[in-house]
């Protein structure tokens, strides 16, 4: 039996990632090795966060990263090199360098997608020593064939062996179901399987972050309040090309 200041002191040691990202971050204090987490709602943003994290998992502990390596399954043709190199300069890491660490598999179709992570996705893992696995688009068609099911219940639980035995951060993104108004797609597997849900909503002048599943914690809601845009300020970014020519 562990004593309540001895679980509390373990506590501040775990390794947390930070999105950077600050209503995200105030819903869930950051994400935690062994859990698997599922995002889902406003696509948009759902991929904009995975871009983020791909960035922010290598920034070091002692800046709320991993120091790690990331490991990319994209079903929505959502990454982009220029986009993860922009990320990368905003925060003071070689773009080059960040490129380098993320491994990315791409999957099109369902059956493609079940093949990555059912068949590849551990030993990747494994062999690259990377503490963040990232899938965007768990369900990249809208209609799956009753077959299918079966196959769906296959990747939801590798993705959460993946993170409860392996103890890995695995987070994965996903729509609203066709027929609902709420629930992600993918049927029950997509609800049962995952540690932690998160539903994003976008409105007019608000996003509001729902944490739908976790299992020590209530339901609780985040809003962020958008700016208006008028007083942004464009930066002189300079092209990617610029840096992979210094190297």
């Amino acid at each position: 039996m562990l004593d309540a200041s001895k679980y509390y002191k373990k506590q501040l040691e775990q390794e947390k990632l930070i999105s950077g990202i600050k209503p995200l971050d105030e819903l869930l204090g950051g994400f935690e090795k062994g859990l698997f987490y599922m995002l889902y709602d406003s696509p948009s943003l759902t991929a904009d966060i995975l871009r983020s994290l791909a960035v922010t998992a290598q920034l070091p502990i002692s800046h709320g990263g991993l120091n790690s390596k990331v490991i990319f399954v994209d079903a929505q043709n959502i990454f982009n090199p220029y986009i993860i190199g922009r990320k990368s300069i905003s925060i003071g890491l070689s773009p080059t360098r960040v490129l380098k660490n993320i491994f990315i598999s791409r999957a099109f179709i369902f059956p493609h997608l079940h093949e990555i992570i059912t068949n590849s996705l551990e030993e990747i893992t494994t062999v690259n020593n990377a503490k963040l696995v990232l899938v965007s688009g768990i369900v990249p068609e809208p209609n799956l064939a009753p077959e299918d099911l079966q196959h769906m219940i296959e990747i939801m639980g590798t993705l959460k062996r993946l993170a409860s035995v392996r103890k890995k951060i695995v987070i994965a993104t996903n729509y609203v179901a066709l027929n609902s108004n709420y629930k992600p797609a993918g049927g029950k597997s997509c609800q049962h399987y995952p540690n932690i849900i998160v539903r994003i909503i976008t409105f007019d002048n608000h996003i509001e972050y729902q944490l739908i599943k976790h299992p020590s914690r209530s339901y609780k809601k985040v809003l962020y309040f958008l700016d208006d845009g008028n007083n942004k300020k464009e930066k002189n970014i300079r092209k990617l090309d610029y840096y992979f020519g210094k190297q």
